[in-house]
């Protein structure tokens, strides 16, 4: 029996079982609420200190209904920590922070037409409207949430934040014939002389016999229909033919090498991999579109410069449709990447049915004020949030792999697990949580200001609870490595963030640490990490983790990916040491992070500004580099992290631009991986920024005919 709660979707012939709680019906409805509201809110900000620690403002709560409130609470989420200033604690007192979420509790009641000011002193600065409070409701009693109409008063800004300076490759080719307008640029190109009129192109002739190379052409007419525009067979021969696609197997072409020839009276593709004949196809099409199907004769050898040319989505803090996952993951292909790294679980969510334990989707999935995990990351106060049932996750593994793209699953751990530990409270039905040990009364505070979302490693059954979990998923995704996909044997394993204090008055933990010679909470992860290794090595996969994992020195080096997110050394470091390693350092691959300084733009800036130009700038080996460090380095990834991916902060929505308000993923995602695509993909002799900001002119129109809701401002901005 399918559950209230489940959605069938179907797509491309496929269904897949969905439960989802995207609720755009519900939240449409709520937006109208906020903007409606007879209640408001105002926040303004009266000064940030000169050393950026601390910022002083002002709450005023206003009442225009006709009734009196009483025993009201005010709730709100704050990427910012606050305390309320001691002259307003008379007024107000905060009952409630669990992460970003406050509940602010009134000393008195709130008579119809009046108003109630009160004081907050804040940590970090203010200076952007993403900063300030969102997603303002009040609760009477344990009456119905109220929405509360908010605005935002930054006028005392009166300078902006300075942009980040960025410094572009140092080996600029000049630019290419302005024929070419290919993103990522090619590997090598030589012009020949003439052109092919590509109306004239009738069909695609597969003849390799090969049923893989079928896979890859129906794949391409399938997904690809925006940029095709004509009218195209796709048929089988033993020999080519005029007017013409020929598709010819050479198998001494690397894998996604392709080299297309375009002559004036036919084409030929040639490669030796299904990954080949897609971009190869992809590229052709690409060029017919640019140059209004009027091709110039023109030899193209291209292949990747890194064979792990990743992106990661982060559904685990705001979760996203499988139909929003499809899309991104097309994009990629689109722009050559072949790693998907999809963030499955977090404090903010666990989004993957274990079948093992229900609960942590029924628990960990949703977010609301009468749910167990509370409004985070702009999700508001209605029930929110989903997950992806098996049968969802393998389809879209699926559908990731026909385009020749892995996917790799994350689940965050030790750190990070806070949605995991609280779907298993009262688990045995009195009162206990086995991910819990009632003795430990260790003190620490994340960066996200939690203090309940790490796992005891001293717990025998946190070994059995994640083993059980890494079986299921391990399952999931062995389609994948029968495959032979690259890099699906890795299933990540998080380990980021732990912050000082966990564990430290834990008496399990701290036996273990005597019994052990432990002597920080470094060699506390390394411990963890080393037996969840081995749970990994039972169900034949490959432990893969950000770069604080390689802190112990004891992994496997062997069969250890290092994700390097904390800077350029980190990664190099994990590179002398003898790990694979992608590179994705957040101040230049953070996708999330905010365009640029002005106080509408979107995201966070903790790594500074992230814009197209800082991300082409990006040298990601250097000649400093030992051989052995390249030779370790084996891709990068950009990363685009859930915290403002939503439909945004329900109020405060005239701040923000069309586009984000349509779609959050797509405005931050582009054309930051347009400009990723090419760092990734092109030799670094090629890059060359004056020629791309021409290129993406037509790289526009390319996004346009996908729908993309992608930033359209200059590049450099």
């Amino acid at each position: 029996m399918i559950k209230k709660s489940t959605i069938i979707i179907m797509i491309t012939g496929c269904i897949s079982i969905l439960i989802s709680g995207c609720f755009s019906i519900t939240e449409n409805k709520l937006i109208d609420k906020y903007a409606n509201s007879n209640i408001s809110a105002k926040f303004i900000l009266k000064s940030n200190t000169s050393d950026n620690k601390n910022f002083y403002s002002t709450i005023t709560l206003k009442n225009d209904s006709d009734k009196e409130l009483k025993n009201w609470k005010l709730c709100l989420n704050s990427c910012r920590l606050f305390k309320i200033s001691k002259d307003s604690r008379s007024k107000v007192i905060i009952t409630k922070q669990i992460g970003e979420y406050f509940e602010i509790t009134g000393k008195q009641t709130l008579p119809p037409g009046k108003e109630l000011s009160f004081n907050i002193d804040g940590t970090f600065f203010i200076k952007k409207f993403t900063d300030t409070p969102s997603c303002y409701f009040l609760v009477e009693g344990n009456g119905k949430p109220i929405p509360v109409k908010a605005e935002a008063d930054l006028s005392c800004l009166n300078k902006k934040i300075p942009p980040s300076k960025t410094t572009m490759p140092s080996r600029l080719a000049k630019s290419q014939e302005n024929l070419i307008s290919l993103i990522p640029y090619p590997a090598e190109v030589t012009l020949g002389n003439g052109y092919l009129n590509f109306s004239d192109i009738d069909s695609i002739i597969n003849c390799t016999g090969d049923e893989v190379f079928h896979e890859a052409i129906h794949t391409f007419l399938e997904e690809f229909t925006p940029i095709i525009n004509i009218e195209i067979s796709h048929v089988h021969s033993n020999t080519f033919a005029e007017s013409a696609i020929n598709i010819l197997t050479d198998i001494h072409l690397k894998d996604d090498q392709y080299i297309l020839e375009i002559e004036s009276n036919r084409i030929t593709l040639k490669s030796s991999s299904k990954g080949g004949t897609l971009y190869g196809l992809i590229t052709l099409f690409e060029l017919a579109n640019a140059n209004n199907y009027k091709i110039p004769c023109v030899k193209i050898n291209d292949y990747p410069r890194f064979k792990y040319r990743g992106s990661l989505l982060d559904v685990a803090r705001n979760f996203k449709s499988v139909k929003d996952v499809k899309k991104w993951i097309k994009m990629a292909a689109l722009y050559k990447l072949n790693v998907f790294h999809i963030h499955l679980t977090d404090d903010e969510g666990w989004r993957i049915e274990i079948k093992k334990y229900p609960i942590l989707t029924k628990i960990g999935a949703f977010r609301g004020y009468y749910e167990k995990l509370p409004m985070l990351s702009g999700s508001g106060w209605k029930k929110k949030g989903g997950y992806y049932t098996q049968s969802a996750m393998k389809d879209i593994i699926n559908y990731a792999n026909r385009l020749n793209i892995t996917v790799i699953p994350e689940v965050d751990v030790p750190g990070h697990a806070r949605a995991l530990i609280q779907s298993f409270n009262n688990f045995d039905g009195k009162g206990n949580n086995p991910l819990i040990e009632k003795a430990d009364k260790s003190i620490y505070l994340t960066p996200q200001n939690y203090t309940d979302d790490v796992l005891n490693p001293a717990l025998p059954q946190t070994y059995v609870i994640l083993g059980n979990i890494f079986k299921e998923i391990s399952e999931i995704f062995s389609e994948q490595t029968n495959r032979k996909m690259p890099f699906s044997d890795y299933i990540h394993v998080g380990s980021d963030e732990v912050p000082a204090g966990a564990w430290e008055k834990s008496p399990e933990c701290i036996k273990l640490k005597k019994k052990l010679n432990l002597k920080s909470v470094a060699d506390m992860q390394g411990y963890f990490l080393l037996k969840l290794q081995k749970i990994l090595t039972k169900n034949k996969t490959k432990l893969a983790a950000w770069d604080e994992a390689a802190t112990s020195g004891k992994l496997n080096k062997e069969t250890t990916l290092i994700v390097s997110w904390n800077g350029i050394e980190t990664g190099i470091n994990a590179a002398k040491q003898g790990y694979k390693v992608v590179m994705t350092p957040a101040g230049y691959l953070y996708f999330d992070l905010a365009y640029n300084s002005e106080l509408t733009e979107p995201g966070y800036y903790w790594a500074g500004f992230i814009n197209a130009k800082q991300i082409y700038s990006y040298i990601p080996i250097s000649k400093e580099m030992s051989n052995k460090v390249i030779d370790n380095i084996v891709g990068l990834q950009g990363c685009l992290w859930g915290d403002t991916l939503v439909h945004p902060r329900l109020n405060l929505r005239e701040k923000f631009t069309k586009n984000y308000l349509e779609n959050p993923v797509e405005y931050m995602g582009f054309p930051k991986m347009t400009a990723f695509s090419e760092v990734v993909w092109s030799p670094e002799k090629k890059r060359n920024w004056p020629d791309f900001i021409r290129r993406y002119e037509h790289g526009k129109k390319i996004l346009d005919k996908f729908n993309i809701k992608y930033r359209n401002k200059p590049l450099m901005k």
